[in-house]
């Protein structure tokens, strides 16, 4: 794929951050890791060439076809091939989705406008610690009116 697909409200701050690199036209085919990502190796789906990129994050696209070996204990495909969440895909998403709304309600009740309290709710919620979550969730509860 060489364009994007996202919802247009994430393409222009993708495109400006530094720290993003879109890399077209190319499958990952493998991951560094040791206690943490540190890189993947990309194959350029039209010449077959591979490299290998040094990173902190991916965002994988699934596509039409997927390949989500990577994700096998959360998803799996129905009889028609479309994605479906297993009972730990579930358990993931819900957790995601509670910090989200959780972090979002926080951030508002600090006097955060609600889009940039999402947005920024997006980008703490993979990486709360649960000790926080259970601290953020606590002062919420407390202070709610």
């Amino acid at each position: 794929r060489d364009t994007l697909r996202a919802t247009k409200i994430y393409h222009e701050p993708l495109k400006k951050a530094e720290n993003v690199e879109f890399v077209w036209n190319s499958r990952v085919v493998g991951f560094e890791a040791a206690d943490k990502l540190s890189g993947v190796t990309v194959q350029n789906v039209n010449d077959k060439s591979e490299r290998k990129i040094e990173v902190d994050a991916v965002f994988v696209s699934i596509g039409r076809d997927p390949v989500t070996e990577i994700f096998a204990d959360a998803l799996e495909l129905d009889k028609n091939g479309y994605i479906e969440l297993t009972e730990v895909g579930r358990n993931v998403a819900l957790k995601i989705y509670q910090r989200h709304e959780l972090v979002t309600e926080f951030l508002v009740m600090l006097g955060v406008d609600e889009q940039t309290a999402s947005e920024d709710a997006c980008k703490i919620e993979h990486h709360l610690s649960d000790a926080s979550f259970e601290a953020i969730k606590a002062h919420v509860a407390k202070y709610k009116k």
